[in-house]
Parts: C-alpha cells; structure tokens; sequence
C-alpha cells in the first residue's frame, strides 16, 4: 500500500524575509530622515532670507518684533 505526503514548504527562508523586512525599514527610515533634513534647511534658509530682510527693512522688523511680544505674552498668561 502506498500512502503520498503532501508537505508544504515555504517560498522564502523565514530569516530572508525578514531580513528583507528590516532592510526596508531601514531605508524607509533613512529616507524620512533625509526628508525632515531637507525641511530643516529649507526652513533655515527661509530663516536667513527673513532675517536679511528685517534686517533692511524697519517695518518688516516691527513686525517680527510686535509677533514676539504678542507670543510672549501669551505664554506668561498661563503662569499667572
């Protein structure tokens, strides 16, 4: 009498899959990162533009100066 076994085996090793899986976390990690950095910069080179503005115009200045104290005194309210 025969008898068949029916084994099933995987297509991929377990370990190479997540192995795979980390790679790719790895990457998309990376990847954010250099994104955030590139909005950083972009940011601080805004920064510098404003700055060179104030800096050439007195009203742009006011301005910047009259946003500061408005914020200030908010964030001193909460302590009163």
């Amino acid at each position: 009498m025969s008898s068949f076994v029916h084994v099933t085996y995987p297509a991929q090793h377990p370990g190479v899959a997540r192995a795979e899986h980390l790679l790719e976390a790895l990457k998309q990690g990376v990847v954010r990162r250099y994104q955030a950095w590139i909005a950083r910069r972009k940011q601080a080179v805004a920064d510098e533009q404003m700055l060179a503005l104030a800096h050439a115009d007195a009203r742009v200045m006011a301005d910047i100066s009259r946003g500061m104290t408005r914020e200030a005194e908010r964030d001193v309210r909460g302590y009163y």
